[in-house]
């Protein structure tokens, strides 16, 4: 999901001539945020990696993260995690979380057929999943939101709520400043 929303992001920010996420970055799924110091510890060796870094596992990975890159020369403005791109998102914030949460649950309501509002979620600044998820008393697959976006751009696009271009305007600035 995470590849997906980044990808139509950025074709999107691309369309409206905003910062897109530079060409010369390759994406590369690791299985997981518990992958993520071993992988920076293997890849950082050899190539200029940055890292973005998300989800309810984020703060007790992301020093291990860091430590890895620091042994293996990475930068540590490399290595990113989506609660530090605006101190308005949640501190263990996923890539979900750079939407507004009105956008967010456009993608959640037509993946899964449901009508939930904001009204409906706890008042709260946590990640959003996590309060679909209280809401809902149940885990759900992140990845049909995501699914979701690819099958309604015309219409989710027409709409955007400016945050959620900001938010991702600021994370491509982010991984963009690690490109040569």
């Amino acid at each position: 999901s995470d590849f997906i929303y980044l990808m139509r992001m950025s074709a999107y920010m691309e369309a409206n001539k905003k910062p897109i996420l530079s060409p010369k970055l390759a994406i590369i799924p690791v299985g997981g945020i518990t992958n993520m110091p071993a992988f920076v510890a293997l890849m950082g060796r050899r190539l200029d990696v940055s890292v973005l870094v998300d989800g309810e596992k984020s703060a007790s990975v992301l020093e291990r993260t860091r430590n890895a890159a620091k042994e293996n020369g990475v930068p540590a403005a490399r290595i990113i995690a989506v609660g530090e791109i605006d101190k308005a998102l949640p501190k263990d914030g996923d890539i979900e979380d750079l939407f507004a949460v009105s956008d967010y649950l456009k993608l959640y309501n037509w993946a899964f057929k449901r009508q939930l509002t904001e009204a409906d979620l706890a008042a709260t600044t946590g990640r959003v999943i996590g309060r679909i998820e209280s809401f809902e008393g149940t885990k759900f697959n992140h990845a049909l939101p995501a699914h979701a976006l690819t099958d309604n751009q015309d219409e989710f696009f027409a709409n955007l709520d400016p945050a959620t271009i900001n938010n991702f305007e600021k994370l491509f600035g982010l991984l963009n400043a690690g490109v040569a």
